[in-house]
């Protein structure tokens, strides 16, 4: 990027990689130093039952697991936004926001099955983003119910995403039976193996319970979290109406993944409201797509009111930050 681009940009690209790696460090420090207040499931999907029967999902491991997941999760998507361009422009942005809105999250600091749950849901959405164009897409579609299915064993709610990405099959012109068809062998493969390594080794009783579980009651939800999702919920909104204002002005692919993001923001916010733990899950995947969407947001506007609004939102999340302290 030459300066007389970079001055036009909202932070510069070394001001971006640097205010990450010390808002990262910030954050983690923070989980290290204060007791996890995170509330996991009783009842634990079958994968996520036995990684935490050898990490407890508040120990020293499971925080520096969940950083490192964090950051891989953060990298992939910016190569990722690279190739396919889904952001129309090359931002680091997209690091930043990431690296800002899981950080501001408790629960995203121990491992969370929403966190490793996410790893499969990016691992989907990039072969997702690779159907675009393609006469011949099965073996994206398998892959995609492959990585729902996978996750969704770490936390079951992932199935949920799939008719979102039906209609994202429909977006991209690949709503196909072959498709479908092969989505739900994608989804079942998993299922079919771990079920048959769990009767083989004596353990299919506990696969079955674990097909289901239930949540504790809801966690007392603090005045600060309210003002802090509300600003999220501001800029979110403002996002989505320069999106709709630009809808005809942007590339057909670009507007498609867009909404698409915003199907599946969408779907993980109405899934947060109806569970009984709300948002301690689903937080992890909000965060996600909302550093998609801020940072498609900031690096297509860079007027006046976009850069104070910018601006304002980090003084206020650092307000958040060091408050969060004593809250």
């Amino acid at each position: 990027m030459t300066w007389r681009e970079d001055r036009h940009q909202i932070l510069a690209p070394w001001s971006i990689l640097l205010f990450t790696g010390i808002f990262a460090v910030a954050f983690w420090i923070k989980a290290f130093i204060t007791p996890a207040i995170g509330i996991f499931p009783a009842e634990k999907s079958i994968l996520f039952y036995y990684l935490t029967e050898h990490i407890e999902y508040n120990s020293l491991a499971s925080k520096g697991i969940a950083f490192l997941l964090v950051v891989l999760i953060a990298v992939v998507t910016f190569f990722a936004n690279n190739k396919y361009f889904f952001i129309k422009k090359k931002s680091a942005l997209l690091i930043l926001f990431m690296v800002l809105l899981m950080g501001l999250s408790d629960p995203s600091h121990n491992l969370n099955p929403g966190i490793i749950g996410l790893v499969f849901l990016l691992i989907a959405f990039i072969r997702f983003l690779s159907m675009q164009g393609k006469q011949y897409s099965g073996s994206q579609a398998f892959d995609i119910g492959l990585y729902i299915a996978i996750g969704s064993m770490f936390y079951t709610r992932m199935l949920f995403f799939m008719p979102i990405f039906y209609i994202g099959f429909y977006m991209y012109q690949q709503l196909h039976l072959k498709n479908i068809l092969a989505t739900f062998f994608g989804t079942s493969f998993p299922y079919i193996l771990v079920g048959t390594i769990s009767f083989l080794i004596g353990d299919f009783n506990n696969f079955l319970y674990r097909l289901h579980f239930s949540l504790p009651e809801t966690p007392y939800v603090k005045i600060g979290h309210l003002i802090y999702f509300g600003l999220l919920g501001l800029v979110a909104l403002l996002a989505f109406m320069q999106f709709i204002g630009n809808f005809n002005n942007e590339k057909i692919k670009t507007r498609n993944t867009i909404g698409f993001i915003y199907l599946l923001l969408a779907a993980s916010i109405a899934s947060a409201l109806f569970s009984p733990h709300i948002f301690l899950f689903e937080i992890p995947f909000i965060s996600f797509f909302l550093s998609m969407l801020f940072a498609h947001f900031f690096a297509t506007n860079t007027s006046k009111f976009a850069r104070i609004l910018f601006y304002v939102f980090w003084i206020v999340a650092i307000i958040w930050f060091l408050m969060s302290f004593i809250l």
